[in-house]
C-alpha cells in the first residue's frame, strides 16, 4: 500500500519500471515536432526577430511583440518590406488551420491581398508614374517623390521577394535611367519599375479561378491612380484571357491556374467611367472565336462546351453610353462611340457565328 512521489501505489518493481518506461516514452512522443512544425516555429522566431532588429521599429517594444499574434507580425513584416518573410508566415497560420476557409475566405491569398493591396500598389504608383502620362502640365498630379520619402520596401527587398517566387524571374536593374531626369527622379522611377515587377510577379502567381485577386489589383490601380492611366497590358491579357469560349472557358480548357474574368473587367471598366475600355475588351472576348474559324460549330452544349455572352451587361454599357454621350468632351466622345461601333460589328459577327453553329450541332451531334 505504499505510494510514490506522484501519490499512487507503487507496483512490484518489474511492473514500476516497465510503466515508466512506457510513460517516459508516450511524454516524448508527445514533444516530438514533426519537420513542419519546426519549419513553422522557425519562420515565426526568424520573423519576429525581423521585426524587431529593423531600424524602422526602433520603439518598439519587445514585451508587445513577444505578445503579439502571428498574424499581427505579418502585418508589421509588410509594412517593413519583409513580403517573403510575411506570406510565409501566413502560410504557416494557414496549414496550422489545416486550410480552414472562415467566412468562405482563403486566409494566404487573403494575405496576398493584403501585402498587394496596401503596400505594393501604392509604392508602385507613386514610383513608377508620379505625373500619368495622359495629365496636363501644371496639374494636380506634377509631383516629386524622393527616393527618401519611399523606405520601404528598399530596392534590395523587391528584389528578395520577386527571386522568392521564381529565381528566373529579372527584375528592372536598380541602375536604370531617364538621362534628362534628377537623381531623385531617377531612383525613384528604378523604385517603381521594381515594385511593378513585383506587382506583375505575385498576382500572375497567386491569382486564379478561386479568387478575385486580379480584379483586385485591377481595380486598386485604377481608384488610387484616379483612372489617370490606363491598366498593364499584362494585367488586361490575364483578365482577357486566352480561351476559345468567348466570355467563358471551354470545359477541356479551364483550369484553375486560369484567372480571366472577361465580364468582370468590363463591369469594372463601367463603374470607373471607361466606357471606351469596356467596349473593347467585349470586342476583343467576342473576337475570340471569330480566329478560331469554324471551331464553334463543332461545339456540344451538352459537354459543357459553350459560348457565354453577358447579353444584360452589353445592353447595360450600350445604355449607359447612350445616355452619358451628350456630357461627354468631342474628343472623349469621339472615342467611345468609335469603340462602341466596333463592338457592335463584333456582335453582329458573333451572331452569324450562332447561326453557324446551330446547323453545326446537328452535324457534330451525329458524328458523335
Amino acid at each position: 500500500n505504499k505510494r510514490g512521489r506522484d501519490g499512487h501505489r507503487q507496483l512490484p518493481f518489474f511492473v514500476q519500471d516497465q510503466s515508466q518506461h512506457s510513460t517516459s516514452t508516450v511524454n516524448r512522443s508527445a514533444l516530438l515536432l514533426r519537420e513542419t512544425d519546426l519549419i513553422a516555429q522557425a519562420i515565426e522566431s526568424v520573423g519576429l526577430r525581423t521585426s524587431l532588429l529593423d531600424q524602422s521599429s526602433a520603439d518598439a517594444s519587445v514585451l508587445k511583440a513577444l505578445r503579439a499574434t502571428s498574424i499581427e507580425v505579418a502585418e508589421e513584416l509588410a509594412s517593413q518590406g519583409y513580403y517573403s518573410l510575411a506570406l510565409g508566415l501566413a502560410k504557416t497560420v494557414y496549414d496550422k488551420r489545416n486550410g480552414a476557409r472562415p467566412k468562405g475566405r482563403d486566409l494566404f491569398i487573403s494575405a496576398v491581398a493584403y501585402i498587394i493591396l496596401r503596400h505594393v500598389v501604392p509604392t508602385a504608383i507613386r514610383c513608377s508614374r508620379p505625373t500619368p502620362t495622359n495629365a496636363c502640365e501644371g496639374s494636380e498630379w506634377e509631383t516629386r517623390i524622393d527616393e527618401k520619402d519611399i523606405m520601404r520596401p528598399t530596392l534590395a527587398q523587391i528584389h528578395s521577394s520577386v527571386e522568392n517566387i521564381d529565381p528566373r524571374i529579372q527584375t528592372a536593374p536598380s541602375n536604370c535611367t531617364d538621362g534628362w531626369k534628377s537623381q531623385d527622379k531617377q531612383l525613384t522611377s528604378a523604385h517603381g519599375a521594381a515594385c511593378m515587377d513585383l506587382l506583375r510577379t505575385y498576382t500572375t502567381t497567386y491569382a486564379n479561378s478561386t479568387n478575385k485577386l486580379a480584379v483586385d489589383v485591377a481595380d486598386t490601380l485604377l481608384d488610387l491612380d484616379n483612372c489617370m492611366a490606363t491598366l498593364p497590358i499584362w494585367l488586361t491579357d490575364l483578365l482577357c484571357g486566352t480561351s476559345s469560349g468567348c466570355f467563358a472557358d471551354v470545359a477541356k480548357e479551364t483550369s484553375e491556374s486560369d484567372a480571366a474574368d472577361p465580364t468582370a473587367l468590363v463591369k469594372l471598366y463601367m463603374k470607373h467611367g471607361l466606357y471606351a475600355q469596356a467596349c473593347k475588351v467585349v470586342a476583343r472576348a467576342l473576337d475570340k472565336t471569330g480566329k478560331e474559324g469554324s471551331s464553334a460549330a463543332r461545339r456540344l452544349p451538352e459537354e459543357g462546351q459553350i459560348d457565354f455572352v453577358p447579353y444584360s451587361t452589353i445592353d447595360q454599357l450600350w445604355n449607359i453610353i447612350e445616355s452619358a454621350a451628350p456630357g461627354m468632351q468631342p474628343d472623349e466622345k469621339c472615342g467611345v462611340m468609335q469603340a462602341r461601333a466596333d463592338m457592335e460589328v463584333a456582335l453582329e459577327e458573333h451572331m452569324k457565328r450562332i447561326r453557324i453553329s446551330e446547323d453545326g450541332l446537328v452535324s457534330a451531334r451525329a458524328l458523335k
